[in-house]
C-alpha cells in the first residue's frame, strides 16, 4: 500500500511541477500600410533548455519575408506565476497587397516534440486616396544626398560629369526605394549607370540604400539651371506625404568644337560600373579574339591528339570571364568560374589568384556589396580557368577489366612484353 502512495505523490509532483511547452506570436504593427514593415515575433516558452529545436521560417504568399538577423539568447520569466524558459525568433513582413492576409500557425520542431501555434491575421490598408502619383514608400525616416564628379561650370561639348544620388530609407529594403528621374536639360545628354541596392541592420534597425550614377555628357553651348529633384514618400506616423528635395544646380557649357567623348577618370566610375570606356571595350575585344585564335591554332597543332570541343569550351570560358572583368560585371564572373570549376576543377590557388578570388567574393556576396575591379582582378581570375590537361594513354587501367598481364601498351598493339627470368 505504502509503495502506491508514494508513486502517486510522486506523480502530482511532476504534474505540478513541470508545464507544456507552448508558442505566442505577434505582430507591429497589426494593421500596416501595403509594403510597409512589420515585426512578426515567436515566443516559445519551456520548462527546460532539454526541449530543444528551431523555428521553421513562415511562408505567406504576397508577403516578402526577411530574418531579422539571429535568435536571442534564451532567458528566464515569470509566465502565469510560473518560472519559465522564453526563446524569440523575430521576422520583418512586407505585406504587397491590401487586404487580410491570414498568416499561417508559427511552428517550433523538436527531436522530441513538435509545437504548432495560432494563426494570426494581418489587415493590411491600401494606399490612401489622394495621396498623390509618387511611387509608393513607407517610412518614417529618409535621407537623400548627391555628389558630383566635378563643377558643372565652364564645361567644353564632349566633357562630363557624373552625378551619384544616395537614397537611404528606415525600415525598407533597397529594392523598395524609388528610382531617380532625370528630367531633360539643354545642352546635356544624361547616360544612366548601373545602380547599386543594398540592406543592412544598424543596432538591429533594417536600413535599405539605393545608389544610382548617372553620365550627364555636354553636347552644345547652353546655360541654365538642373531643376531640383524631389523625392515623396508615406510616413505612417504622421500619416501624410512627406518630400525632400534637391535644389537647383547652375550649369554654363561654353562654345568650342566637340572633342572626342574622354573616359571617366578612375575617381568618377561607380563602383562595379566598369562600362565607363565603350570605346576602349570595343577596340580591346577584336584584339583579344584575334590572339585567342592564334593560340587555338597553336594549341592544336602542338595538341593533335585533344578534343577542338574541349579547347573551345576553355577559350569560350575566358572570353566570358575576360568581358566580365572589363564590364565590372562580378555575378557574371563568378558564375564562369563556378561553372568551369563544376567541370573542369580549378588548379591549386597562387597568392594572387587567391587574393583577385577573395576580392570578387566581397563584391558578389559581402554587405553592402562592396567595389570591385575587374581589370585588376581578371590577371588572377583568368589562372583559375586552367588550360585544358593533354589526354593521357591510360594503358591497361583504361581497360574495363584489366587483363593479368599488363604490357602498358594500348589496347590492339600485340607487342608482347616477355618475362625475364
Amino acid at each position: 500500500m505504502r509503495p502506491i502512495v508514494l508513486s502517486l505523490l510522486l506523480w502530482s509532483w511532476i504534474q505540478a511541477g513541470w508545464a507544456e511547452p507552448f508558442l505566442e506570436a505577434s505582430l507591429d504593427p497589426p494593421d500596416p500600410w501595403v509594403q510597409q514593415q512589420v515585426r512578426y515575433r515567436v515566443r516559445l516558452y519551456r520548462d527546460s533548455h532539454l526541449q530543444q529545436g528551431h523555428f521553421l521560417a513562415p511562408e505567406i504568399p504576397d508577403v516578402l519575408v526577411l530574418d531579422a538577423g539571429g535568435t536571442p539568447e534564451p532567458r528566464r520569466v515569470v509566465r502565469g506565476g510560473r518560472e519559465m524558459e522564453l526563446l524569440e525568433q523575430e521576422w520583418l513582413l512586407f505585406p504587397q497587397r491590401s487586404g487580410q492576409i491570414v498568416l499561417p500557425p508559427p511552428v517550433f520542431s523538436g527531436r522530441d516534440f513538435y509545437l504548432r501555434g495560432a494563426p494570426l491575421p494581418l489587415n493590411v490598408k491600401p494606399r490612401p486616396p489622394g495621396s498623390g502619383d509618387f511611387p509608393w514608400l513607407v517610412t518614417t525616416r529618409l535621407e537623400i544626398v548627391e555628389q558630383w564628379s566635378g563643377p558643372l561650370e565652364g564645361l567644353r561639348p564632349g566633357e562630363h560629369r557624373v552625378r551619384r544620388i544616395r537614397l537611404r530609407a528606415l525600415a525598407q529594403t533597397g529594392a523598395q526605394l524609388p528610382i531617380p528621374v532625370m528630367a531633360p536639360v539643354a545642352g546635356f545628354e544624361i547616360q544612366p549607370l548601373p545602380a547599386r541596392l543594398s540592406w543592412r541592420f544598424e543596432e538591429g534597425v533594417l536600413w535599405g540604400e539605393r545608389v544610382h550614377a548617372f553620365r550627364y555628357l555636354a553636347t552644345g553651348e547652353a546655360e541654365g539651371a538642373l531643376p531640383p529633384l524631389v523625392v515623396r514618400w508615406w510616413d505612417p506616423e504622421r500619416a501624410g506625404v512627406q518630400e525632400k528635395r534637391l535644389p537647383a544646380r547652375p550649369y554654363r557649357i561654353l562654345a568650342g568644337e566637340t572633342p572626342g567623348v574622354r573616359p571617366a577618370p578612375a575617381e568618377e566610375r561607380e563602383p562595379g560600373e566598369g562600362g565607363e570606356e565603350e570605346a576602349s571595350a570595343g577596340a580591346g575585344l577584336p584584339l583579344f579574339l584575334g590572339a585567342a585564335g592564334l593560340v587555338v591554332m597553336a594549341a592544336l597543332l602542338r595538341y593533335g591528339r585533344l578534343g577542338l570541343a574541349l579547347w573551345l569550351s576553355w577559350l569560350a570560358a575566358q572570353v566570358r570571364l575576360w568581358s566580365a572583368c572589363l564590364r565590372g560585371d562580378c555575378r557574371r564572373a563568378t558564375r564562369v568560374l563556378v561553372e568551369w570549376r563544376r567541370l573542369h576543377g580549378w588548379p591549386p590557388m597562387e597568392p594572387v589568384t587567391r587574393r583577385a578570388w577573395e576580392a570578387l567574393d566581397r563584391a558578389c556576396y559581402g554587405e553592402g556589396e562592396s567595389a570591385w575591379s575587374g581589370r585588376q582582378g581578371w590577371p588572377g581570375l583568368r589562372r583559375l580557368v586552367g588550360r585544358p590537361a593533354r589526354e593521357r594513354d591510360p594503358g591497361c587501367a583504361g581497360d574495363p577489366l584489366p587483363p593479368l598481364w599488363c604490357s602498358g601498351k594500348r589496347p590492339g598493339n600485340r607487342a608482347i612484353t616477355r618475362r625475364r627470368g
